[in-house]
């Protein structure tokens, strides 16, 4: 009786699976001809192209997510240091240069990538919105893509609007990084910094030209805090003397040379060398004048910015 089942069960095992096998058969039959490195390539498609790619490079390489033991595998002996989130790498005293994204496709990347990926997620500013006046030419006084301490992360949200095809060019100063843009209808931005020149930095401005008039409007976010507060565009320096307050220590005096010669300014009692193209900062110490931009920031306890504008003043 015992024979006679066996058949069976036999046959129960083999005929589901027998697909299965074939395919592995066939797959097999293919890979014989195929040197180590080419069955690695073809089995692994997600994963050894970036071992390869990674056998040159000297040193250490940082692998940001969960640990990833193939990868780890592959990579030996190449010296590996994993880091669970990017703020472990960020934080981390030393840190390979080199840095894989973990994940079901690894890759390389950089920080800046690994930063605005978890930025791009959402919008702190919901439906943007430009106001009616246009430009052809203004400045954004005080751009941002940073972070503080985790999980704090600072971005500069944003639109710009126009009535059909702009072309426009945009300088980050102090660095002089220049990049272009062309669109029809509105273009909106969660991290304006990292969008349009691809960097992150803590403190900068944009000057922006544009050969069709433009509808625009900028924040200064703090993510963390979900606040966000408008930021004034401005066509050029100072008219006049602005009444900017003497305040104490927690506020934070900013002065602007748009031009590219050194300027001096006007602040308070003192004078201020401003190198060209240069942002510099200092204590709020009273009036501004000179040929410069000037303006305030002070923080507030619950994360946002509290900004004095000369134009706001009287």
């Amino acid at each position: 009786m015992r024979r006679a089942f066996l058949p069976i069960v036999l046959a129960t095992a083999i005929i589901p699976t027998a697909p299965k096998l074939l395919d592995l058969l066939r797959e097999a039959r293919e890979m014989r001809p195929l040197s180590m490195r080419q069955r690695r390539e073809k089995l692994m498609p997600d994963v050894y192209p970036l071992t390869e790619k990674l056998e040159d490079i000297k040193g250490p390489i940082a692998l940001i997510g969960i640990d990833d033991v193939f990868l780890n595998f592959y990579l030996y002996p190449h010296p590996t240091r994993t880091y669970p989130r990017r703020w472990d790498y960020l934080y981390a005293k030393t840190k390979p240069d080199v840095l894989v994204r973990l994940g079901s496709t690894p890759r390389l990347t950089t920080y800046g990538d690994l930063h605005y990926d978890e930025v791009h997620r959402s919008h702190v500013v919901q439906n943007p919105q430009p106001p009616a006046k246009t430009w052809t030419g203004f400045v954004i006084p005080i751009v941002t893509s940073t972070e503080g301490p985790a999980p704090i992360v600072y971005t500069t949200e944003g639109a710009i609007a126009a009535d059909g095809d702009a072309h426009l060019t945009l300088t980050l100063e102090p660095t002089g990084k220049v990049a272009t843009l062309a669109f029809n209808g509105s273009r909106t931005f969660d991290d304006f910094v990292y969008q349009v020149f691809g960097t992150m930095t803590f403190a900068s401005w944009v000057r922006v030209t544009s050969d069709r008039p433009l509808r625009a409007a900028f924040w200064l976010v703090n993510r963390h805090a979900r606040t966000a507060t408008p930021l004034r565009l401005t066509d050029g320096p100072l008219k006049k003397s602005a009444p900017l307050p003497a305040l104490d220590s927690t506020a934070i005096l900013w002065l602007i040379n748009l031009g590219g010669d050194y300027t001096f300014a006007n602040v308070g009692a003192g004078r201020a060398l401003v190198p060209p193209h240069g942002m510099i900062t200092m204590p709020a110490n009273g009036a501004v004048s000179g040929d410069v931009y000037a303006f305030i920031s002070r923080k507030l306890p619950n994360g946002d910015t509290q900004f004095i504008w000369p134009e706001d003043l009287k």
